[in-house]
């Protein structure tokens, strides 16, 4: 199976813009990480050496990196019609992150965007606070992946109200931590295994 972030590669393979044309609307491609290990054990993990590839071809093409929530901004400014940017994310809070990503991130003066789940920092695997604070003092943009990385989709047999404490948790109590640890507004959310339905959006709102 193809890394997911496979599909982001072959989009920024296209033909060179023509400027006879009116120029085609601005695009971001989002790329999705999880682990960047010397030694890939799951789909979802790249090479250090592939991870700093992909950096510097998006150095080379001049492709700038944007945070999360900077890319509503920069898709409705015309003057970047015509134009590509990157959007660099990880989820999950691996300790990796921190260990193999962050230093090539710098060296190439990459802006990253990572999605915690508050209930996971400190386990196994996983960043402790104090490196996930050192990572967002140094500007990286810290943003919501829920509190325990559960799925977020309504059971069967779940009532009203322990689908609306649970939502509350996972996303409202989530998000508050992480703002209170960061001191910035968290406004970006990732859903657990990209599982979702529509009653999650108006919470989202709500929750700014």
């Amino acid at each position: 199976m193809l890394p997911i972030f496979t599909m982001v590669l072959l989009a920024l393979n296209g033909h060179p813009i023509d400027r006879s044309q009116p120029q085609p609307p601005p695009i971001v491609s989002v790329f999705c990480y999880h682990h960047v290990q010397p030694r890939p054990d799951n789909y979802i993990a790249l090479t250090p050496r592939l991870f700093e590839a992909q950096l510097q071809r998006l150095q080379r093409e001049h492709i700038p990196t944007l945070a999360a929530p900077e890319i509503p901004a920069w898709l409705a400014n015309p003057r970047n019609r015509g134009k590509r940017a990157a959007c660099l994310t990880f989820d999950d809070g691996n300790i990796t992150i921190r260990t193999r990503a962050w230093p090539l991130l710098r060296r190439y003066g990459a802006t990253a965007t990572l999605f915690i789940h508050p209930g996971g920092i400190g386990t196994k695997g996983k960043m402790t606070w104090a490196q996930l604070g050192e990572m967002a003092r140094a500007g990286v943009d810290i943003q919501c992946h829920g509190m325990t990385h559960e799925s977020l989709l309504r059971g069967p047999r779940e009532t009203d109200r322990a689908f609306a404490a649970r939502m509350e948790r996972e996303l409202g109590v989530a998000k508050r931590r992480l703002e209170h640890f960061t001191g910035r507004t968290v406004t970006a959310f990732a859903f657990p295994f990209g599982w979702h339905e529509a009653a999650h959006l108006p919470l989202l709102r709500r929750l700014g």
